[in-house]
């Protein structure tokens, strides 16, 4: 069975950190954090991934209204998240901030490479 376990992506660096090597430690299969407001959740998810070496990594959900997706690739290439363990939930309760993303292919960036690419993969716009 698999169990993850979520923390506020507000909570202090340090007691991410502590939690999500707990998690580990523990049997946890994988270590969440949200995307409210004014919190980068990618940068929470960085302290997790840090700490840990081989729990999945989650952020839900990144809201498209508020981070477009040429944003969270950017914010996964700073903060570089390992790709392999990261899951990534993207949403909107607005429609129409899906429309910006299926209207506008050229702005996401299309990376080479396997399911597990680093960061630092060979990237263009088109």
């Amino acid at each position: 069975m698999s169990r993850g376990f979520a923390v506020a992506a507000n909570v202090k660096a340090e007691v991410i950190a502590a939690a999500a090597r707990e998690a580990e430690a523990t049997g946890y299969t994988s270590f969440w954090v949200n995307h409210p407001g004014p919190f980068d959740g990618l940068a929470s998810v960085a302290v997790a991934a840090k700490a840990t070496q081989r729990i999945a990594l989650g952020i839900g959900v990144i809201p498209l209204h508020t981070r477009g997706p040429a944003s969270i690739v950017e914010g996964v290439r700073t903060h570089a998240l390992p790709l392999d363990r990261l899951w990534l939930g993207v949403g909107s309760p607005n429609p129409r901030s899906l429309e910006r993303v299926r209207d506008s292919p050229r702005s996401v960036p299309r990376c080479a490479g396997s399911r597990a690419r680093s960061p630092t993969a060979s990237c263009s716009t088109g």
